[in-house]
């Protein structure tokens, strides 16, 4: 049987107040048709993305609109776009995964831009959320290119990707489309619950010489 809209908005909220990265209280919800929509005020740019992440965790969410501003809170102490840029600068630096020497740090109105160069998607996404634990972040701004180290043929991605997803238990492969152009890839097809959606992404993600994920998966309506 499938959630209704008012069970589905009961279990997001309980979510968020579950979860001691969120202050649930300052959130709104919204469902429409397994439609989430989150509106309200974060007091980081960390919390937003949990918000999001916990709506999409509920059982019977086909997608989720994350409307949800960040501001600071009342009594956290303000910092300067110079401030926030050394910070982030030195969080990238202390990270022994990452060039930071290949990332350049801009920010404007507490927005970081990261720019530069990285040999791999993951380690794209890895700086952006190093960025986002910053004290102060509003927003990150994810210009950075990615430039495998070795030359990859499409061909030979779509199959690692395939074969991966193949071995996973959390998906089912033979219901995904894996579509590679220039290091670009398209997923396509329906998965049963978003467990298997972000399996999916971080399976096609974490594979040599991916550029870019286009996630054009879609949730099956219970």
């Amino acid at each position: 049987m499938a959630a209704s809209d008012e069970s589905i908005k009961m279990r997001v909220v309980q979510q968020l107040y579950w979860d001691s990265r969120v202050d649930g209280s300052k959130i709104n919800v919204t469902v429409h048709d397994g439609a989430v929509t989150l509106a309200g005020a974060a007091s980081s740019f960390l919390e937003r993305k949990a918000a999001f992440e916990d709506a999409w965790a509920i059982r019977g969410v086909l997608s989720v609109d994350n409307q949800i501003q960040v501001t600071a809170a009342p009594a956290a102490p303000v910092r300067t776009d110079s401030e926030i840029q050394a910070n982030v600068e030195k969080i990238l630096e202390w990270n022994p995964i990452l060039d930071a020497s290949q990332i350049k740090v801009s920010v404007s109105s507490s927005i970081v831009v990261l720019e530069g160069v990285v040999d791999s998607t993951w380690k794209k996404l890895y700086a952006e959320d190093l960025a986002a634990m910053v004290s102060g972040v509003f927003r990150v701004t994810n210009n950075v290119a990615v430039v495998p180290g070795k030359s990859v043929v499409d061909e030979g991605i779509a199959k690692d990707i395939v074969e991966a997803l193949e071995r996973s238990s959390a998906v089912d492969a033979r219901s995904i489309g894996v579509k590679v152009e220039n290091g670009l890839v398209t997923l396509t097809g329906t998965v049963p619950h978003w467990g298997a959606k972000t399996a999916a992404f971080f399976t096609a993600l974490h594979t040599n010489g991916v550029i870019h994920v286009d996630d054009r998966l879609t949730v099956k309506r219970p």
